[in-house]
């Protein structure tokens, strides 16, 4: 095993156990915090990924930029690539690929692909200087690669380790969001 697999096992088997209270109060801090940010407040085209399991929750997150009139998309999986698709309202969501909510219909244009502002990045486990570890499939850093948007990870606190192991295909975010804390990357 890894190192990269051993802190994502580890971290997943603590964010399996949290309890859904915890984890809706904790998720509420981080929306919040984000909803504060500069960053944010003058993103026109923002992007989301579908919460599932314990995640940080996006849902309540999706429905305010809604409200706020932003442009928000989520990922679609096609072709093992990730493709932002624009939505306006959660009704659109259905389960795909992993059984994690993506956009019904493709309803997307290949020039938002680098147009998008902000992009709300998953995390399993990240350090303070802003280094991920996703699921391990990849989707996201190589989509990640291509995007000039500003990065952001929102995770629990309990999610950050002393130190990811990175190679160079890993895509570090610019910040992490916490329920305590917001990190930014040190160029």
């Amino acid at each position: 095993m890894t190192e990269k697999e051993r802190i994502r096992k580890k971290i997943l088997g603590i964010r399996k156990k949290i309890g859904k209270k915890t984890a809706d109060a904790n998720s509420i801090e981080i929306l919040k915090k984000l909803f504060r940010m500069k960053e944010f407040c003058q993103a026109k085209k923002v992007m989301f990924y579908s919460s599932f399991g314990n995640e940080v929750n996006t849902e309540k997150m999706i429905k305010k930029s809604l409200e706020l009139k932003k442009q928000v998309f989520l990922p679609k999986i096609l072709r093992g690539k990730i493709i932002p698709v624009q939505i306006e309202n959660l009704k659109d969501l259905v389960r795909g690929r992993f059984g994690i909510p993506e956009p019904r219909n493709m309803n997307y244009e290949l020039r938002t692909m680098n147009s998008l502002d902000v992009i709300i990045v998953p995390v399993v486990a990240f350090d303070k200087n802003c280094n991920r570890i996703g699921f391990g499939k990849g989707y996201f850093d190589r989509f990640l690669k291509t995007q000039k948007a500003i990065k952001i990870g929102i995770a629990y606190n309990f999610q950050i380790v002393k130190k990811i192991p990175v190679s160079k295909k890993d895509v570090p975010t610019d910040l992490v969001i916490t329920e305590k804390n917001i990190f930014k990357r040190r160029k």
